[in-house]
């Protein structure tokens, strides 16, 4: 998993390089990039597939904030 920051803009990019399926738990709601669906709960990441999330923001507030880690937002069972 990469973390891009972009202004205020956070994206998660995760690479599943495993012939194995991964489960994702994605811990508060996100966009997916690649179909502009809504993600949130658990996600599997089938075999060598990519994601592209990025935080949803409401409003003019974010609501998460720019100091928290990764693993705040995302578990990965890898």
């Amino acid at each position: 998993m990469a973390t891009l920051l972009k202004g205020r803009e956070r994206y998660y990019i995760l690479l599943n390089f495993s012939q194995e399926e991964q489960l994702i738990k994605v811990k508060q709601e996100m966009k997916s990039l690649l179909d502009s669906s809504t993600v949130t709960g658990d996600v599997r990441l089938t075999a060598y597939d990519v994601m592209v999330l990025k935080e949803i923001k409401y409003g003019n507030v974010k609501r998460s904030t720019l100091n928290r880690s990764a693993s705040f937002y995302l578990s990965l069972n890898i």
